[in-house]
């Protein structure tokens, strides 16, 4: 349940790095929640008869604002010194497409105000800027999600979503690498493009 907070990341709305003029981080993901909020209005029921559909809405919004080679390089870790140029550009799109298949039904039960952003409390030159945020769960319990961000080209755009101390790139990186290890990456990524659905409308 926790772990679908991070695909709030894809509604990040473009917003600039200017070193003369500072955008402070925590606007973005304000931002987010309520774009968000608005896309899933009086839709619900018709993004859960047709996951297809929401998938490609993750994807749509999704794709521009994440850092995926970053993303993908810090998921594989050591794995990614060795891994060739093909290997690279495989894993990178299929573990996009992992992500949005495997988080993309979360969000039919995303709640605006169930999230609440906090100040962004670093400094302006800070390389990898956290934003915290505090959501409601059931029952009124609460789950921490900091968001990791980067400049990219003088544009912010997510890295790594950490929910409870817990980091998605870490949770990843432990996740695979036995089976890498076992096996070689080809192998795993090939496993992994077997098992992962495409998506519809990809990349137009």
């Amino acid at each position: 349940m926790k772990m679908f907070l991070c695909m709030l990341v894809l509604l990040m709305a473009p917003v600039y790095v200017n070193a003369a003029e500072f955008v402070s981080p925590d606007t973005i993901i304000t931002g987010a929640m309520n774009e968000l909020q608005a896309e899933m209005e009086g839709k619900r029921d018709e993004y859960r008869q047709d996951p297809a559909l929401l998938r490609g809405v993750v994807d749509r919004i999704f794709l521009p604002r994440f850092d995926t080679v970053f993303a993908a390089q810090r998921v594989l870790g050591k794995y990614w010194r060795t891994a060739d140029e093909t290997e690279r550009r495989r894993f990178i799109d299929v573990f996009y497409r992992y992500l949005v298949n495997s988080y993309a039904s979360y969000l039919l039960d995303f709640r605006g105000d169930e999230v609440d952003v906090s100040p962004y409390a670093g400094k302006p030159d800070d390389k990898y800027p956290l934003v915290k945020t505090t959501v409601i769960l059931t029952k009124g319990d609460k789950a921490s999600v900091d968001y990791v961000l980067r400049d990219v080209g003088g544009e912010w755009k997510v890295i790594d979503v950490v929910v409870e101390g817990i980091s998605y790139v870490r949770s990843y990186r432990e996740d695979f690498s036995p089976e890498i290890a076992d096996k070689g990456l080809d192998a795993f990524i090939t496993r992994l493009e077997g098992t992962t659905p495409e998506l519809e409308g990809h990349g137009s």
